[in-house]
């Protein structure tokens, strides 16, 4: 009975990880790490039989590698349309500032908008390389976002077919 009772609350601990860790990467936030987390407790309540230190590992590296990813493709979009370190700044602080006020949406607009105050406020810049910087930022978000988001789906599902089918 202890035995069963342990499997099931594993079980929606891990369940609860995992669509916490959805809704957490729906906003661009990293919920991948959730994710992997919940992946992890699966395998430990399985005794990594089907879930191997080694499909485990790889999870952790998929994890970490779409978080680096996801900052590498707004950096590389900010820089790429002339974006200085006031505009990736300003992309940054913009993104964190519009999500706390204005949800999902505010992510990707607060982006924007900081990149373009601060290149233009602290970094000197016309209005038009200021917009320019503002829309590489807010691209690179979302390209970063969209690789973050389908790693994270991706991890769901391979979860998903090892863990109940």
């Amino acid at each position: 009975m202890i035995a069963e009772t342990y499997y099931w609350v594993m079980i929606i601990l891990s369940t609860l990880m995992v669509g916490m860790g959805l809704l957490l990467a729906m906003v661009n936030l990293p919920g991948v790490l959730l994710v992997f987390f919940g992946i992890l407790l699966t395998a430990i309540q399985e005794g990594f039989e089907r879930f191997t230190p080694g499909i485990v590992l790889f999870f952790f590296v998929l994890a970490i590698g779409s978080l680096f990813l996801d900052n590498l493709a707004m950096l590389i979009g900010g820089r790429r349309f002339g974006a200085s370190k006031w505009g990736m700044l300003g992309a940054i602080v913009g993104s964190i500032v519009g999500l706390v006020l204005f949800q999902f949406i505010g992510l990707f607009l607060g982006a924007f908008f900081g990149a373009v105050a601060l290149e233009m406020s602290l970094g000197g810049k016309e209005s038009r390389h200021a917009l320019h910087a503002g829309v590489g930022s807010f691209l690179g978000l979302m390209v970063g976002f969209g690789f973050k988001f389908a790693i994270t789906v991706a991890m769901i599902v391979a979860w998903v077919r090892l863990a109940f089918v």
